[in-house]
């Protein structure tokens, strides 16, 4: 899977949460939103916990798989994901719909630096 394979060659960080007795601390961890062939959309939600609360913050990228190496290039429309979400489209619908591309190389080649 591309997700654990970026965690464990260090591109991304791996999940963890870090929170002591009295909920003080924070975690960090990922959910997979979307995929296609070669391409997922991941949502890295990291939070820090006080105690007057929690605060995520929420970012989204994609995972692209060229050759052996995977290449993030952080996800355009975050509000069209968030909502595209929330209707359960069919699998690959929110990769296609955020970058008008069908393939995942087209994703690679139009979003990478």
């Amino acid at each position: 899977m591309i997700l654990a394979d970026t965690m464990l060659t260090g591109v991304i960080d791996e999940e963890y949460v870090d929170v002591d007795r009295k909920h003080r601390g924070s975690a960090l961890n990922y959910d997979l939103y979307d995929y296609t062939e070669g391409c997922i959309l991941i949502q890295r939600r990291h939070t820090t916990c006080t105690k007057y609360g929690n605060s995520p913050q929420k970012d989204y990228f994609l995972l692209v798989r060229k050759g052996g190496d995977i290449a993030i290039v952080p996800a355009p429309h975050k509000m069209a994901i968030a909502r595209a979400a929330k209707l359960d489209p069919p699998i690959g619908h929110i990769i296609s719909k955020i970058t008008g591309c069908n393939e995942a190389k087209e994703v690679l080649g139009k979003f990478a630096n």
